[in-house]
Order: structure tokens, then C-alpha cells, then sequence
């Protein structure tokens, strides 16, 4: 979910010429941007709940305690971001941004793209609090997975997330990221899912089976007569946070993956 740090309006990019330039994005959409952000954990792992501004992004480490080296989790990132970034160029597209750097900041949705800053933040298990590593604790025992929390974390937030946050860095590189709510994430999990339908097939078919499991213990919030893009649209608001939302982004996985004929990753970029 690409997210806004500023409360500014305006935001500065490339364009297709390679100049520096700016353009104004609604402050509605950014606001909108920052709540998906967040809530988007809660298609992954339940019961997550709004951060408070001051919530910190990383505890400090005590006096005297090493911080676990970063290095081989931002070079195993680094070779992601870069093979997405070649995928790009091998479809014969070119990004008009500069590849986002990588910030071990823990923000509470595990991760996240700030289009203003060009970075992408993303969460460290070593240095995960409690309450986060908790959540994969419960989301192992509620999806009965034989997979240890840690090795959950990694599928789900250095694989799925990040993955899903490249694709919002490409939907800004095409200023196509202050669309409809809708349409914006449910283009990110489309680009995702036909990315690591070309690069890995078996870890795509088990994340689709993954948030099926999701969309099956979640009632169904979506009223009768209604298409799920108009109700999220329009409920955006209210259904933040809540296992509505959850069901929402989680259906849209399963959605993006049963289309047919299944899209080109390159066809997902245009």
C-alpha cells in the first residue's frame, strides 16, 4: 500500500524525459493511502489495529546489545527488488523512477512504499517486538500451518508485501497510484501475483491458497446486489481496519488469480 508521509500535497517525481518535476495528489487520497497502508497486515495477519502517531517504527536496541546485521536480509531484498526491476525492462518498459531504497524500519504494517521519498519500508524479524511476532504465532495456529512464525513472516512480508509495495512504486512510476481505492490495490495484487506467477509458481499457488483460507473465515461483508468495487469505494472509510477490509484484500488475491486467461506480468503493467 504506497503511503504518504507528508502532509503535503505535492509530490515530487520523473517524468517521462528524465526531468524533475511535481504534481498534486488530493489530500483525500493520500490520507486514504496511509490507512491502506496499514490495514493492508490485516489481509495477512489478524488483528492488527490502528498505529498512533508516536507509535515508534523500531525499538532501539538497550546499551551494550549489537543490532543484528541487516546485511544479508537488505542484499536478499536488494536482489528482489532488482529482479523485478529487470522483469520490468525485459517487457520492454522503462520506470521514469529510480528503484526505491530499502529501510529496515519495522512500520507497523510490515511494510510499505512512501511514493515521496521514493523508499520502501519493510519489517526485520530480528528485531520484531513481541506483539509483532505474536501475530504470526496466531496466524500460524489459525491457518494450521506446519511452517515455524518466522519462516511465515518471510513468506508473507520479504516475499507477498514487498513484492505488493513494488508494484505501488511502478503504479507511481505510471502516475496511476491516485486512482480509485479499488482499482489501485487490486492493480498492485494483480501486478504481484503475475510476477510471481513467471518467477515461482508453486510459492504463487500456495499465497492463493493462503488467502482463500483467509476469504473462507471471514463472513462475507459484501451485501447482495452490490459489486465489490462500488461497496469498497464507497465504504472505504468505515470498513478500514475491521475484517470487512481484510476479506476484501484477501478476495482480491483470489480474484487477480482466477482470471482467465491469466495476464502476462507485462500486460499487468500496462
Amino acid at each position: 500500500m504506497r503511503y504518504c508521509d507528508s502532509l503535503s500535497i505535492r509530490i515530487a517525481s520523473f517524468s517521462k524525459d528524465g526531468n524533475f518535476v511535481t504534481f498534486r495528489l488530493r489530500f483525500a487520497a493520500c490520507v486514504a493511502a496511509a490507512l491502506t497502508a496499514f490495514f493492508f497486515a490485516g489481509a495477512i495477519l489478524p488483528e492488527a489495529t490502528l498505529p498512533h502517531s508516536n507509535t515508534p517504527t523500531q525499538p532501539a536496541a538497550p546499551a551494550g546489545v549489537q543490532a543484528p546485521s541487516m546485511d544479508a536480509d537488505r542484499a536478499r531484498l536488494t536482489a528482489l527488488r532488482d529482479s523485478f526491476v529487470e522483469a520490468i525492462k525485459s517487457a520492454g518498459l522503462k520506470p521514469s523512477i529510480d528503484p526505491p531504497q530499502i529501510v529496515f524500519d519495522n512500520p507497523p504494517a510490515f511494510g510499505r512504499y512512501d511514493s515521496g521519498s521514493n523508499l520502501i519500508h519493510i519489517a526485520l524479524w530480528s528485531t520484531l517486538e513481541p506483539a509483532g511476532e505474536a501475530r504470526f504465532t496466531r496466524l500460524k495456529g489459525l491457518l494450521n500451518d506446519p511452517r515455524s512464525p518466522e519462516e511465515i513472516f518471510d513468506d508473507s512480508v520479504h516475499h507477498w508485501i514487498f513484492i505488493h509495495e513494488l508494484a505501488h512504486w511502478w503504479q507511481a512510476c505510471q502516475h496511476k497510484d491516485d486512482g480509485e481505492r479499488y482499482a489501485v490495490e487490486y492493480g498492485a495484487n494483480r501486478i504481484a501475483a503475475a510476477y510471481w506467477r513467471m518467477k515461482d509458481p508453486a510459492y504463487m499457488q500456495k499465497r492463493t491458497e493462503h488467502f482463500q483460507a483467509i476469504v473462507n473465515l471471514i463472513p462475507n461483508p459484501l451485501p447482495d446486489s452490490q459489486s465489490k468495487e462500488k461497496y469498497f469505494n464507497e465504504h472505504f472509510a468505515t470498513i478500514v481496519g475491521t475484517p470487512a477490509y481484510s476479506w476484501f484484500q484477501a478476495n482480491m488475491v483470489v480474484d487477480v488469480s482466477a482470471e482467465s486467461p491469466l495476464p502476462t506480468f507485462k500486460q499487468t503493467l500496462q
